[in-house]
């Protein structure tokens, strides 16, 4: 049995509803200990894969920053696996991206 809670949250938000059990809310604010890569063709085999957290920095989103020319607002970027990061935008929802 885990003792690591897992939970949706909104991208900005400090308050995360349980994925087991919806009626559970924690309150965690800063940077999460572990992500899921989500369900995207772009992973393969990282699909729903829980990995540890690495790092966390502020860096304009990747997807306003093509948007808005280069202008765009700083945002939490998480990094994890293999390169991968992503962007807590809270117009674009969470952005993957790779930097390696």
């Amino acid at each position: 049995m885990s003792n690591t809670f897992w939970g949706e949250r909104a991208p900005g938000s400090d308050v995360s509803q349980g994925t087991d059990d919806p009626s559970v809310l924690l309150i965690a604010p800063g940077m999460p200990d572990w992500v899921a890569f989500p369900d995207m063709p772009e992973f393969g085999d990282l699909v729903g894969q829980r990995v540890r957290v690495s790092e966390s920095f502020e860096a304009p989103c990747p997807m306003c920053e093509r948007e808005h020319e280069g202008d765009a607002p700083l945002v939490t970027h998480i990094a994890v696996k293999d390169g991968w990061c992503v962007a807590e935008c809270l117009e674009h929802k969470f952005v993957w991206y790779c930097r390696a």
